[in-house]
């Protein structure tokens, strides 16, 4: 539990400084939503489509604005409008959502009361984004669920959306695979890569998965050790059929002080959808690490 909570405290954190360091602030003219607001040089557009109309519930993508924070533009987001003739109050999630293939979550939900219409930031993690060196969107993807704002029961999820940008054509998907790579096979490549410093977590490693099979697969780490001691690291990386995914491992407090020199672990490869696992324990690798500056 304690190691949860941390987890969840250091994305909160992470999102909260990104968002008051990270892209130039922009203002909203009076009378413009923010996803209306785009600036050439950075920012990417899109034609509006209908997502969804069911059930009286018609969902239609805007375009690529900023999400708000503090009265501030903060970072890219895809907006969309939410139109509910449904009987009653709903609430709209997005789900299993992914950013030039990379898998990107976001937190985005919004409530909307019946005969009203809203429009919403579907903003994506910062962090996440930051360590799969995104900056220009050029294809998302996400699955919406919508909800009884009331009950909590699923009124119907939607197929995978695609929302192509105006950065989508010509537009060159290159994978940073540099690192010592800990999996390759089943059509799933693990590459242990490099440390990154969090500000709240302190060190931690990424990992990148490229996951060229036809199945949606979970990761976990088993028998780690970290300068040769035995650890418990946090971990665990979801990634969708024919997806990438840049996650953190991270460590307890009880590093702190301590420079990671190596580190040693195997992967247990799970079907995420049927629970079946696909590699039970990966040859254990050992990753040396420079610390040089």
């Amino acid at each position: 539990m304690k190691k949860l909570i941390a987890l969840i405290m250091a994305v909160i954190l992470c999102a909260s400084v990104f968002a008051a360091c990270g892209e130039k602030q922009k203002t909203v003219p009076k009378g413009l939503p923010s996803g209306s607001v785009n600036d050439d040089s950075d920012t990417e557009t899109i034609k509006q489509f209908v997502v969804c109309d069911q059930k009286d519930i018609k969902i239609t993508t805007k375009n690529i604005g900023y999400s708000e924070a503090g009265g501030k533009l903060t970072h890219k987001a895809l907006y969309l409008e939410v139109k509910n003739g449904y009987k009653k109050d709903i609430e709209v999630d997005i789900i299993k959502s992914s950013v030039n293939n990379y898998m990107i979550p976001s937190d985005s939900t919004v409530k909307v009361e019946s005969g009203k219409t809203k429009e919403f930031a579907v903003s994506f993690d910062v962090t996440k984004l930051n360590n799969s060196e995104i900056t220009t969107f050029a294809v998302i993807e996400f699955v919406t669920s919508v909800k009884d704002s009331e009950t909590g029961d699923v009124i119907f999820e939607t197929k995978p959306v695609k929302v192509k940008t105006s950065a989508y054509d010509g537009f060159e998907y290159v994978s940073d695979q540099t690192g010592t790579v800990a999996y390759n096979g089943n059509r799933i490549r693990v590459v242990i890569q490099e440390i990154y410093y969090d500000e709240f977590s302190g060190q931690c490693i990424n990992v990148l998965v490229m996951n060229n099979s036809p199945k949606n697969i979970s990761l976990s780490l088993t028998d780690s050790k970290l300068n040769g001691k035995k650890v418990d690291p946090i971990y665990c990386s979801d990634v969708l059929a024919r997806k990438k995914d840049v996650s953190p491992i991270a460590f307890d407090a009880d590093i702190e002080g301590e420079q990671i020199e190596t580190f040693t672990t195997s992967f247990t490869i799970v079907d995420s959808d049927t629970n079946k696992t696909i590699v039970k324990k990966t040859k254990p690798v050992t990753v040396k690490f420079d610390n040089e500056e």
